[in-house]
């Protein structure tokens, strides 16, 4: 059975307004790609994508889990790091 359509969430966890931000980013980023690709996207809410395509589920079955971002001092070379668990 081919799937075609998936709902994709993002949403901020612990962390406030950096964890809400992190999760607009990763909405925008997914909502870029989808239409890049051609799918058929549709806004359900503020945090929630409907996405339509004939490959959409091969390609992103494997975009889940937890992503953490951490902010660096600014002495430290990088701004932010982004650990995936």
């Amino acid at each position: 059975m081919e799937v075609n359509t998936i709902y994709l969430e993002t949403r901020g966890g612990a962390g406030g307004d950096e964890a809400k931000l992190w999760a607009e980013e990763l909405y925008r980023m997914y909502l870029r790609y989808s239409l890049k690709k051609n799918w058929k996207v549709t806004s359900i809410s503020e945090n929630v994508l409907q996405i339509t395509g004939p490959t959409v589920w091969e390609e992103l079955k494997n975009e889940s889990g937890v992503h953490r971002v951490q902010r660096i001092p600014t002495t430290e070379r990088h701004g932010k790091r982004v650990r995936f668990k």
